[in-house]
C-alpha cells in the first residue's frame, strides 16, 4: 500500500510515451485486436490509441465520456505512482493524523468550458460497498475544490 504523511500538492508530469499493444494474445496464441479509442492524450497519428481493459466497465465509461459533445481528451491514470500519475491522498479517520493512503483514480477526462477555458473531470467508477469509498470521494471533493485540477 502506497502511503504518504500527509496530502502533498505537486505538478502532474506530462506522459511522454505510451507504450502499447495493439493485440491481445490469448492463451492459445490467437491474437485478438484491442480497441481503439479516440482523444486519448498519447493516440497515435490516426488519432487512435489502443486500450488495454483491465475491467468491463472501463470500455463503458470511456465510451461515455469521450462522447460528450465537449470532451477534448482523456488518460488512463497509471496504476502506480510515478510522474504522471494523479494522486490523492485519502485517511480513513479523514483527519490525516498518521500516514495518509494514496489512490491513484482511473480516468481524468477533459472538456472544453466556456471561454475555452479546460476543465478536468476525474473519473473513479468504484461501488460503495468498499470499506474506503467514502473516505476516497471526500478526499477527491476536497482535491477537487482545492486545486486548478
Amino acid at each position: 500500500m502506497k502511503r504518504t504523511v500527509g496530502p502533498l500538492n505537486i505538478t502532474l508530469a506530462i506522459p511522454l510515451n505510451g507504450l502499447q499493444p495493439n493485440a491481445e494474445v490469448r492463451a492459445d496464441k490467437s491474437k485478438v485486436e484491442l480497441p481503439k479509442f479516440g482523444k486519448h492524450v498519447l493516440s497515435n497519428e490516426g488519432g487512435l490509441f489502443p486500450f488495454v481493459s483491465d475491467q468491463p466497465w472501463e470500455l463503458e465509461v470511456i465510451i461515455a465520456e469521450i462522447g460528450v459533445y465537449n470532451s477534448l481528451f482523456w488518460y488512463r491514470n497509471p496504476k502506480s505512482p510515478k510522474p504522471e500519475s494523479l494522486r490523492v491522498a485519502y485517511d480513513y479517520d479523514y483527519d490525516y493524523d498518521c500516514e495518509a493512503n494514496i489512490m491513484m483514480q482511473d480516468f481524468p477526462f477533459f472538456t472544453e468550458r466556456s471561454c475555452e477555458a479546460v476543465a478536468a473531470s476525474i473519473v473513479a467508477p468504484h461501488g460503495l460497498h468498499f470499506e474506503n469509498a467514502l473516505p476516497k470521494l471526500r478526499s477527491i471533493r476536497e482535491f477537487a475544490a482545492k486545486s486548478d485540477f
